[in-house]
């Protein structure tokens, strides 16, 4: 109706902390709503190019080699070289969560069923007693999808390994994409139908429900 001010929506969250921001100010809300996790962000930058990347291109460069010199160990010296590489990488990831998850665990987030500003260290507590069905739901979901991305991650090398060093032949190979990536787009495509579901079937009717409940003070 005309003269009645339309509520503005967005369609953008900043990935930190959920709060709706538009597409173009996410970058100046991350820089001036966390400033301390911009701050640890630019010292996990700094950490990761001066010691772990130039180690991970060692490994590369090994790796390469490798190949070129092509002797009777090239293969065990690219696969030696590629694994080293994401050894490095995997160790970098340890490092900056340890780094990130102090300063991230006191941001204050907005509850996903009731709106409640609880910072993420308080966001599962609150969760399980205020909202245990979905806090339970969300729960299995992560017990099913986390432990299969790890072991996928493991076959994945696993896989690498074996297409290295040449153990099933080279008939193998026309299979190997397939082999690599079909687990992979398995994998998101669960992950992005559990999501949906979840989100239709289980957060948006618990949603309206708490608002009918617990209608916003005006």
């Amino acid at each position: 109706m005309a003269g009645i001010p339309q509520k503005k929506t967005w369609r953008f969250r900043c990935e930190i902390c959920g709060q709706p921001v538009g597409f173009w100010d996410e970058s100046d809300h991350r820089r001036t709503a966390h400033p301390e996790l911009m701050a640890v962000y630019r010292q996990i930058g700094q950490r990761y190019l001066v010691r772990y990347f130039p180690l991970a291109m060692l490994a590369l460069v090994f790796a390469v080699v490798s190949v070129i010199i092509h002797d009777w160990w090239w293969r065990l010296g690219l696969l030696l070289g590629l694994y080293s590489m994401f050894a490095i990488l995997i160790v970098f990831g340890v490092f900056a969560w340890k780094k990130e998850k102090p300063v991230q665990l006191d941001i204050e987030v907005a509850c996903p069923v009731c709106d409640r500003k609880v910072t993420k260290k308080e966001l599962r507590p609150h969760l399980s007693e205020v909202h245990a069905e979905i806090y339970r739901l969300m729960k299995r979901t992560f017990w099913l999808l986390g432990p299969t991305l790890y072991g996928f991650l493991i076959y994945l090398l696993v896989l690498i390994g074996l297409i290295i060093l040449d153990v099933f032949g080279k008939s193998f190979l026309a299979y190997a994409l397939l082999l690599l990536f079909g687990p992979l787009f398995a994998w998101v495509t669960i992950l992005a139908v559990v999501g949906v579901y979840m989100e239709r079937r289980y957060l948006r009717p618990a949603r309206k429900a708490w608002q009918v409940l617990r209608p916003p003070s005006p």
